[in-house]
């Protein structure tokens, strides 16, 4: 089992600013580490609760993004 992520902004200091429209994928490297985006691509959703969006801060490599645990 995988250990619980320590995430850069808790959920209590989230704020929704848009009406929701899905979820999206991001890297540790943003939501862990605290890194800024720094490329966003949109693709299929894979279901209707996926807005398609997914998030990287341009420092992950191929390996780093074959590995699901780091998202």
């Amino acid at each position: 089992m995988a250990a619980k992520k320590k995430f850069k902004i808790p959920d209590s200091k989230i704020k929704q600013l848009i009406p929701d429209m899905g979820s999206c994928i991001a890297t540790d490297q943003i939501v862990v580490r605290g890194l800024r985006v720094g490329f966003m691509c949109r693709e299929p959703s894979g279901d209707d609760g996926d807005s398609g969006w997914r998030f990287f801060s341009g420092r992950e490599s191929p390996k780093y993004i074959d590995t699901p645990d780091n998202f």
